[in-house]
């Protein structure tokens, strides 16, 4: 027997499943509630490769009782693969690196011995393991500060039907994230609790072990920076995240009240530490992808920060291989890390308008008209700006800063990096248009009278510029 219904928004089509649970918010139930259905949420919504919990919140009556706030959510077991992957019965699952869920767990002693061979190879990991998602996960749980995993709350899984199986994982409780100081050494973390177990526990060293490889070999690692490069700048960028954040706060904002009647002595005081803690989220989001680009310099040696920012107009792009989810890329790549960004819409007249500042006050542009580019970071650079799908006749060699065009529909700004606001004057310095522009490159002003006009440009960086723009 099975539910059939659309339960979850983000999952439509997972509409026949055996069970479900109703989640309280678990170690977040006295905080915001929302840390682990906003975790999963995110990167649910922008990641490839990943399973993940769907979330919908509800109010729940039990026999007529109002008991509050509850989330309906999927369940971690055999039946999230089968409602998930077509009814899909034939697996190995394994809870926590030794319960047994489904299946057999005789080929998890093939990925133990793998994992302990001081010299396994990329291929036999990948042989063995969805090296995609394992990174999915590692990025991730590193970034949130998950200090309940990997040696609980973890599930791994794979298709016994196919003729290589590999393990893929699931992600589990999130509930226990952002909790840390924004400042936490997440991999000194992995290997503490690793030398913990290595003499206690061979299933859960060997568990962590495996993480503690993405670190190590050097294949890995690579794979392992180029996917916290791309979504540090991309989804888990503050902006992307909080905004995920305040509709699921939003959500259920008029109803946490009468929530809070049923469960907390002071509903006031409650509210107000709810609405604390929402805060502190958001605040603690920014300063955590901050700290983390330069602890990533740092711990894995890679060279300077240079700041990056790519404007994709709305085209499909990848970097070094990852889909980029968002218009506006904000992030930071390291001197002698090489990108490559690749445009795949079919229908798009591709071009990329590439800048680069130096930190002597010289810059470099150019105009290339190609489906992809190579970037090369450099330790004297500045900052590098890209912009894709650029309009303008123009060829492979340098520009001016900021290009402005007069045509028929106006006057066209196009700029080397992200504006915040444009503002027109006439010569008796009336304003035409004065418009917030944030995270765009490029804007049109109507000017429908010939005359000479004063352009103010301000751009994201704090920047600001003025253009004589001549309309005859």
């Amino acid at each position: 027997k099975r539910f059939e219904a659309q339960m979850w928004k983000d999952k439509p089509n997972v509409d026949k499943f055996k069970s479900f649970t109703l989640r309280n918010g678990g170690n977040d139930f006295v905080s915001s509630r929302v840390r682990d259905a906003f975790a999963q949420t995110l990167i649910g919504r922008h990641c490839d490769n990943i399973n993940w919990m769907a979330y919908q919140p509800c109010i729940c009556f039990i026999n007529g009782v109002y008991k509050g706030i509850y989330d309906i959510r999927e369940r971690s077991n055999e039946d999230f693969i089968e409602a998930n992957y077509d009814g899909l019965e034939e697996i190995d699952m394994i809870e926590n690196w030794h319960e047994l869920k489904a299946g057999s767990d005789t080929a998890l002693n093939e990925l133990f011995a793998a994992i302990n061979n001081p010299d396994v190879t990329f291929e036999e990991i990948e042989s063995l393991v969805d090296i995609d998602e394992l990174i999915n996960h590692l990025v991730y749980n590193s970034f949130i500060t998950n200090t309940d995993y990997p040696f609980n709350n973890h599930i791994i899984w794979r298709d016994i039907t196919t003729e290589n199986p590999k393990w893929e994982f699931v992600m589990k409780d999130l509930d226990r994230t952002v909790y840390e100081n924004e400042d936490f050494d997440y991999f000194n973390f992995l290997y503490q609790y690793y030398d913990s177990y290595k003499d206690k526990s061979y299933n859960l060293a060997s568990g962590i072990k495996l993480y503690c490889l993405l670190l190590e070999n050097e294949k890995l690692r690579n794979l392992f920076i180029d996917r916290y490069i791309a979504y540090m700048g991309d989804f888990i960028h503050e902006d992307v995240a909080m905004a995920l954040l305040q509709d699921m706060k939003t959500e259920i904002d008029a109803e946490y009240y009468n929530h809070c009647m049923v469960y907390f002595e002071d509903p006031d005081a409650q509210m107000e530490a709810w609405n604390w803690h929402f805060r502190n989220i958001k605040l603690w989001w920014g300063k955590r992808r901050e700290f983390m680009t330069t602890f990533l310099a740092d711990y894995l040696e890679l060279g300077c920060v240079v700041p990056v920012t790519i404007n994709t107009e709305g085209c499909t792009v990848t970097l070094n291989n990852i889909r980029l989810t968002q218009e506006h890329f904000m992030g930071a790549f390291y001197s002698g890390h090489k990108m490559t960004l690749v445009a795949n819409d079919v229908d798009c007249d591709y071009g990329w308008l590439i800048t680069k500042r130096y930190s002597d006050g010289s810059w470099e542009k150019r105009f290339t008209k190609t489906d992809q580019i190579d970037i090369l970071a450099e330790e004297n650079m500045e900052s590098i700006s890209v912009e894709i799908n650029f309009k303008g006749a123009l060829d492979d060699n340098t520009i001016e800063p900021t290009t402005v065009i007069v045509d028929e529909s106006g006057i066209t700004l196009r700029a080397s990096q992200l504006l915040q606001r444009v503002a027109l004057y006439d010569m008796q310095g009336r304003i035409v248009s004065d418009e917030n522009v944030i995270n765009k490159m490029s804007h049109t002003i109507s000017v429908y009278q010939c005359g000479v006009y004063m352009m103010q440009v301000y751009y994201a960086d704090g920047l600001t510029e003025v253009k004589k723009v001549l309309v005859r």
